[in-house]
């Protein structure tokens, strides 16, 4: 599937989750179903993005204790990921049937909300030699991530600053598939290296079979030489002997021939 392929589906499934959020918290009410609904989002998009072994999530740092929605391994590091849903005062702040005080007020209690998530998740989960130098905020709504972006600048900018990355469905989905491509290059450089050390072990392998086959052939070699020395002798014999017999032979006619007594 193609990234711009996936990426399309997760918006949608950005906007039924975020609208199905807005209905829950019409009925429910409640900051701990919008959380959950964050949390259970953001679990999605990892299990879509990346293999099992590459997160976790509601991990707990062994260093503080502090429990943390997701994480990514990057190697010895890992990279934190929060999820916070500040769908309330957003919510009243867009509203054009409310009053202009109380858009303004739920504007600044937004922000305030949003100031505080960012500088919570740099001193919790930002940890020197556990984690990466920076951290994810993952906001689950297009329509809240573009609200920031677009009116309040001020809050992208202290988020950069303390290194804590905000990021929406799709801006996630990117992110880890990002991560998803390097973590296979990382795989296929280590099947490389694999692969190389195998080929070297080989390659010392047929030097050794090239050394061990010399020698045979040197041994069959000489087999092959004493074999024909041993043939030369054997032919030597055999003319001696028939030298011994044809002497035998010529003196036992010699002997007919005077007269004498045959030889014992």
């Amino acid at each position: 599937m193609q990234m711009s392929q996936k990426i399309g589906e997760v918006q949608q499934t950005s906007r039924d989750l975020s609208q199905a959020a807005q209905t829950l918290q019409s009925v429910l009410g409640g900051a701990k179903t919008r959380g959950t609904i964050g949390e259970i989002t953001l679990e999605r998009l990892l299990e879509d993005a990346l293999p099992q072994s590459a997160y976790a999530t509601q991990y707990r740092f062994a260093s503080t204790g502090a429990v943390v929605d997701a994480i990514v391994r990057r190697g010895e590091r890992i990279l934190p990921i929060d999820s916070k849903f500040p769908l309330e005062n957003y919510q009243i702040s867009v509203d054009p049937e409310r009053p202009e005080a109380e858009r303004r007020q739920a504007t600044a209690q937004l922000k305030q909300d949003v100031r505080k998530h960012i500088l919570d998740i740099a001193e919790r989960y930002i940890l020197p030699g556990e984690t990466t130098d920076a951290a994810m905020m993952f906001i689950p709504s297009e329509a809240i991530f573009a609200e920031l972006h677009a009116r309040h600048p001020d809050l992208v900018a202290l988020a950069q600053q303390h290194h804590v990355w905000m990021a929406s469905p799709t801006t996630m989905m990117a992110i880890l598939t990002t991560v998803a491509a390097a973590l296979k290059d990382a795989e296929t450089r280590e099947q490389v290296h694999i692969i190389q050390k195998h080929l070297t072990e080989l390659g010392k392998d047929f030097e050794r079979f090239g050394q061990r086959f010399d020698k045979l052939a040197k041994h069959i070699d000489l087999a092959n030489k004493d074999t024909q020395d041993i043939h030369i002798s054997a032919r030597k014999i055999s003319q001696r002997f028939s030298r011994i017999e044809q002497v035998d032979l010529d003196t036992h006619e010699a002997l007919e021939a005077a007269g004498g007594p045959e030889p014992e």
